[in-house]
């Protein structure tokens, strides 16, 4: 039966009937694997025919024809002057007739009203069923790899120039303090309801902090006791992480084991390993500084002894010096201080 509107072929490859509408009169094929088929092996429908030659087979327009072509295309409008109508000017396509809105602008009432409706809401809100759309998805994205898909980048690596451009639009994005609340929200409620989850991160996040620096500038106070230590040509190792401690961190400054004889006759002798901590008056909670109290400050004072204690269990000389002691001191009062 002949649908209304629509014209009735016969599809070149598969030979069924289907139906188009009658913009598509030229058309040959019933979907796209039907034209991608014909194409392939012996089955290509134009296998065999040729098109007709016509005078200008082979050949090339000299200079003089290309002039005379551009003299007369110049100021041709092809029938598009000004005040021209255009034929489909208030026609509708025939696949769009249903739609009532097509081709017209929403009124400010109407997208006030729309937004209204999509507050609060998630996109399954809007499908009715999004866990078996989920599932297609899925199932689809699996056959892609089957078949051998591969992704363009595997094995590949952006460019620095790639890398700024991806920086650049990362910092022009800005989140309100709303999106920030929510995400926190969402990821504190998945760690609770997965707690090997949030073992399994805990451990790679350890792991990763031992190959980082922080801070990432040395303070004032460390970069003095460094230029002392260059100084007096004593090896020394910056944000060295120690691990095998209740509470692991990365050490100011660790100078190893070592002789320095020097060509005055000095010798410059450490026998043990030696951890030099540079501490600030206020974080740290100096007693003679300090007359803030406060909570996260005596846990620091606590965890501070604790790891005094535990290193110099372990074999470390363990020297803490005041943010007020380093800054008026000279390299006499440091090798004092380190012997």
């Amino acid at each position: 039966m002949a649908k209304k509107g629509k014209l009735k072929k016969i599809c070149k490859y598969c030979k069924e009937v289907y139906f188009v509408f009658p913009y598509r009169k030229d058309s040959k094929f019933c979907s796209l694997e039907c034209t991608n088929k014909s194409f392939i092996g012996n089955n290509a429908w134009n296998k065999g025919l040729t098109g007709e030659r016509t005078s200008m087979w082979g050949k090339k327009h000299s200079l003089k024809t290309r002039k005379l072509m551009s003299e007369k295309a110049m100021g041709n409008t092809h029938g598009f002057e000004k005040g021209h109508t255009a034929w489909n000017k208030g026609k509708k396509c025939p696949q769009c007739s249903h739609q009532k809105n097509v081709g017209r602008p929403c009124s400010k009432e109407k997208k006030q009203k729309l937004r209204e409706k999509r507050l609060g809401k998630k996109w399954e809100d809007f499908i009715p069923n999004h866990e078996e759309a989920r599932r297609k998805l899925s199932k689809i994205v699996k056959k892609r790899f089957k078949d051998g898909f591969v992704h363009p980048m595997k094995g590949k690596r952006h460019t620095k120039e790639t890398i700024k451009k991806i920086k650049e639009k990362r910092a022009k994005q800005i989140f309100t303090k709303e999106t920030i609340r929510k995400r926190a929200k969402s990821n504190s409620e998945n760690y609770k309801n997965n707690p090997e989850r949030g073992k399994k991160m805990s451990k790679i996040f350890k792991e990763l902090r031992k190959k980082q620096k922080f801070p990432l500038k040395d303070t004032k106070i460390e970069l003095k006791i460094q230029k002392f230590l260059s100084l007096l040509h004593i090896e020394y190792l910056a944000h060295k992480h120690i691990s095998g401690i209740t509470n692991a961190y990365q050490c100011d400054i660790l100078i190893p084991k070592q002789i320095n004889i020097f060509q005055n006759g000095e010798i410059i002798e450490i026998k043990q390993k030696t951890i030099i901590e540079c501490d600030g008056c206020y974080w740290h909670g100096c007693p003679i500084c300090n007359k803030w109290e406060s909570k996260n400050i005596a846990k620091q004072i606590k965890r501070d002894k604790l790891r005094t204690k535990e290193l110099e269990q372990q074999g470390y000389k363990v020297i803490r010096l005041w943010e007020h002691e380093i800054r008026p001191m000279r390299i006499k009062e440091f090798e004092r201080r380190l012997k």
